[in-house]
Parts: structure tokens; sequence; C-alpha cells
């Protein structure tokens, strides 16, 4: 297929080729493990702390945890599998440019704080065209086997007889 039948394909069906929206935000993170049963009071200094904060980064606020950098760029559902419910929904809910939390994982508290939503998008062909491609010719495959079924269903003719 040439460039115009597949950008014609990957337009008529966006819907296969749509990439889910992401979403930028900050966080500090309260480990749970490490706190014990400080853990509620130190949330709420945690908040107030943040509160305090108005627009400076939480530089040196809360727990490591390893892998998780201060500032994630991630899909609702690597969040969801990554971290559990709870925390992917408060995100997702969350107002843009203001501290939320604490909100649970299942490795602690999270006080979180989105700076961006991207929406879901359809790449330009230029970045998905190989997928593009191969939903074409799979489409084209498809409806050419349908074709023979027919044109052999159409060749004969079924007859029952009745035995006496």
């Amino acid at each position: 297929p040439d460039r115009e039948a597949l950008e014609a394909h990957r337009e008529a069906h966006g819907d296969r080729f749509e990439r889910e929206g992401r979403i930028r935000f900050l966080q500090v993170f309260l480990s749970r493990s490490k706190r014990g049963d400080s853990l509620p009071s130190d949330a709420r200094d945690m908040r107030a702390q943040l509160d305090a904060l108005g627009d400076a980064p939480p530089v040196g606020l809360g727990d490591p945890l390893p892998g998780l950098r201060p500032e994630l760029l991630v899909t609702a559902s690597k969040l969801r599998s990554g971290f559990g419910a709870e925390l992917a929904d408060a995100v997702d809910e969350a107002v843009l440019g203001a501290w939320r939390g604490p909100v649970a994982s299942v490795y602690g508290l999270h006080f979180i704080k989105v700076l961006d939503k991207e929406p879901a998008r359809v790449p330009p062909l230029a970045a998905i065209g190989a997928e593009v491609r191969a939903d074409l010719l799979a489409e084209i495959k498809t409806e050419l086997r349908k074709e023979r079924m027919d044109a052999l269903v159409d060749a004969y003719t079924v007859r029952v007889e009745r035995v006496p």
C-alpha cells in the first residue's frame, strides 16, 4: 500500500492506533515501612510543608522509593498497575497545579501535584507507519479470504435427495 492508502487507513481506524493520554505530576512519598506508627502524623506535617511551599519544588521532602522519581510522566494504566487504583484515580481527578493527598498506594502515602495532562492521541503516520501497514494488510487478507470463500460457495450447488 502507498502512503496515501496508509494515511486513509490510519484516519478511518484511528481507534486502533490511539495512544493513551499521559499525566505529568510531582510527588512526595512517605514510606509505610520506614515510618510505621508515625505515618499519620508525618503525613499531616508533610501536608502543611507542601501547602507552605507554594510553587516551589518539594526538594528533599519525603522518602526514597527505588525507581520512583519526584516527577513522573505516565499513562493512567501504568500508574494503576504500578501503584494501585487509588493513586491512579487521585492523579486522574486532581486539579492542575494543586497539591493533593495523602493518597495511599501499595507502598505508602503520596502527595501529588499534577503539572500537565496530555490527551489521548493518534500519532502521525511517520511514527506508526509499520503498525498501520500491518493492520491494513491484515484487513486486506481477511477480505480476500472472505471473497474466496464466497466464490467457492457460489460455485457449487448442494442438493439433498431423499431416498424412499
